[in-house]
């Protein structure tokens, strides 16, 4: 996923993402990861549309 290690610590401490614990071992199951991408896929914002002005609308 090209992300730190420390993202998914925090993402983990904060409930976001779900894990096992096994002593002092982390994992995160297939089903969780998916899950949390899913749930982040809809929570993504739409990127805002620019108008198109031209130069006279511009104040300088």
């Amino acid at each position: 996923m090209n992300v730190s290690l420390s993202l998914i610590y925090k993402l983990i401490n904060q409930g976001l993402l779900s894990c096992y614990r096994f002593g002092s071992a982390i994992r995160v199951s297939d089903e969780q990861l998916k899950s949390y991408l899913e749930s982040k896929k809809n929570d993504a914002p739409k990127p805002k549309r620019r108008r198109n002005q031209r130069l006279r609308d511009i104040e300088l």
